[in-house]
């Protein structure tokens, strides 16, 4: 595990190769049948979502506006509603049939202020809390997903490492310095093997 501030990360995001194939995988993270819940979103992420809804609505399909409107923008537990079993009502589809955050398109378009939640924005690494002696600290961890072959076969074969892919994902998270901070305890990290 290497430490960088208050953050734990786990071996696996360093030694891991990960870039999204969507010509392969599609977009399913929005749609895995294994999905229990949605996205995971922060209660500053559930009042952007509401803040914003008017500008993302447009993009989702009426099943999808129908589901938000019985379930709200978000559920009572934090997480971004489903709709067809296993399906973010925020995702959308494009024109080869890829699935993409309706959220994230929004802000693209220029259209919203909030990206997406952070939890999507990490995946496939997801942070756990940890609290020891009063002090809390997080915990990222690589969550291996069978739907992700695709991306872990392009990341090998790109020698791209998953806390490479995310840089900006652990950027917007933690900031600019603390992502450069983790380069150096990389380095470190390479060095001791």
């Amino acid at each position: 595990m290497l430490i960088v501030g208050d953050v734990f990360v786990d071996e696996d995001i360093v030694e891991s190769h990960f870039v999204c194939d969507l010509q392969k995988c599609k977009g399913i993270c929005c749609a895995h049948e294994s999905t229990q819940t949605g996205a995971e979103v922060t209660e500053s992420e559930q009042e952007e979502i509401a803040k914003n809804y008017h500008q993302v609505e447009h993009l989702l399909s009426e099943e999808a506006k129908q589901s938000i409107a019985e379930q709200g923008t978000t559920t009572k537990e934090g997480y971004t509603p489903l709709y067809q079993e296993s399906r973010c009502v925020y995702s959308i589809k494009d024109d080869s049939g890829t699935l993409k955050c309706g959220i994230e398109q929004a802000y693209e378009n220029g259209e919203s202020s909030f990206r997406k939640p952070i939890s999507c924005h990490l995946a496939p690494i997801r942070i756990l809390n940890y609290e020891k002696e009063g002090e809390k600290y997080d915990v990222l961890m690589y969550k291996h997903y069978s739907m992700c072959d695709p991306a872990c076969d392009l990341g090998n074969a790109l020698k791209v490492p998953l806390y490479k892919f995310l840089q900006n994902s652990l950027e917007r998270k933690y900031g600019k310095e603390w992502f450069e901070s983790l380069e150096k305890e990389v380095e470190e990290y390479k060095k001791s093997k």
